[in-house]
């Protein structure tokens, strides 16, 4: 166990990268910026998770999620930071699922299970028509898929941006986030 001063460094640094997450949200001034900024909320995840792992990560987004609903203006992207953010801490758990085939199927399981997750809320707790997030059945599967889609390129763009962050943000970070070398 890491010792209190230590501890207190890191409990720190998570609510600064919380209240970044949160601020981020907050970015979506554009129709689809909803999308966007719940994304890209997700971002400070990454150094957390490198620093002190899973853990930690998931502890910047639980609070960035609840500080995000209670704050953030637009609710969808609160809702879309809720259903996803998550997915950088646990993206390290699914690489480590030795075939290929049931990695992919675990990320797509848990895309559809956001999809699902955020039409479930917004059908529920906002009170939106269900026939008006879908229109058809046919226009329904097609943003199914289209999700599907993005969140696969949002799975390599973590890829890439993870590898960018080691290469060149790293050292600084870990120096100001107090983690160890």
């Amino acid at each position: 166990m890491a010792n209190p001063d230590r501890r207190t460094r890191r409990l720190a640094a998570c609510g600064l990268l919380a209240a970044l997450s949160v601020a981020l949200m907050m970015t979506s001034l554009l129709p689809f910026g909803a999308y966007c900024a719940a994304i890209l909320a997700t971002l400070p995840l990454i150094p957390a998770q490198d620093a002190w792992g899973s853990r930690w990560a998931l502890a910047v987004y639980g609070a960035a999620a609840v500080l995000g609903l209670l704050l953030s203006p637009d609710r969808e992207t609160a809702l879309v930071f809720l259903a996803f953010g998550y997915y950088p801490a646990l993206r390290e758990k699914l690489q480590a699922v030795p075939s290929a085939a049931l990695r992919l199927l675990g990320k797509l399981v848990l895309c559809n299970a956001g999809i699902g997750a955020v039409w479930a809320a917004s059908v529920w707790i906002f009170l939106l028509p269900a026939e008006e997030l879908a229109g058809s059945a046919v226009l329904g599967a097609l943003l199914v898929v289209l999700g599907n889609l993005t969140f696969l390129l949002y799975d390599l763009a973590l890829v890439r941006l993870t590898a960018l962050y080691r290469k060149r943000w790293r050292r600084l970070l870990r120096r100001w986030l107090g983690a160890e070398p």
